[in-house]
């Protein structure tokens, strides 16, 4: 079986970035007219801008540190899938571990739900907030890896094919052997 690799889609970070520098234009140009004025103003209005500045600024960072990433986003060779954009981040789970896959809409997203044997080999239990982030995707959805489709580049259906006949292929091999 050959490697594929799935590269990530940078549009949405692209646009996220766009949006946040008219943001920020915007709140600086708000800021700068209250303190040319001599601070006759909202001072309010002038917090809220501060505020709304300062998470604008997270935005710009986190879109930035996103479009720098260079690794793939998915990589599935013949040992299992390597997953470097969903929440859990998987280091390489085995086609044994994967029963199937589902596309579904979850929480305004097209994800693709992967449905493992046992989800306690892959998860990072280290964060308390990602295992608590996990552990409602596990009441939600019966699994804890979800992929967000709109974060890569490739046709849904086909991957969810391949991803459907490893696994296929992966179950009928443990059954050989046991057998």
């Amino acid at each position: 079986m050959q490697e594929i690799i799935i590269k990530r889609n940078y549009n949405l970070y692209y646009r996220m970035l766009a949006i946040s520098v008219v943001a920020l234009f915007f709140i600086a140009r708000n800021i700068i007219s209250y303190y040319k004025s001599g601070g006759e103003g909202n001072l309010v209005f002038l917090i809220i801008s501060y505020v709304f500045g300062f998470f604008i600024l997270l935005l710009v960072n986190n879109s930035i540190r996103q479009l720098n990433k260079r690794t793939p986003a998915l990589i599935i060779s013949e040992n299992g899938i390597i997953d470097n954009i969903s929440l859990i981040k998987p280091e390489l789970v085995p086609w044994s571990n994967i029963v199937g896959a589902e596309v579904k809409k979850y929480r305004g997203n097209l994800q693709m739900a992967i449905i493992l044997r046992d989800y306690y080999d892959v998860l990072d239990n280290e964060s308390p907030v990602r295992s608590k982030m996990t552990q409602t995707l596990i009441n939600d959805l019966e699994t804890p890896w979800l992929i967000n489709l709109t974060l890569i580049k490739t046709d849904i259906s086909e991957l969810h094919r391949i991803i459907l006949e490893r696994s296929a292929a992966a179950a009928a091999d443990v059954v050989n052997r046991e057998s």
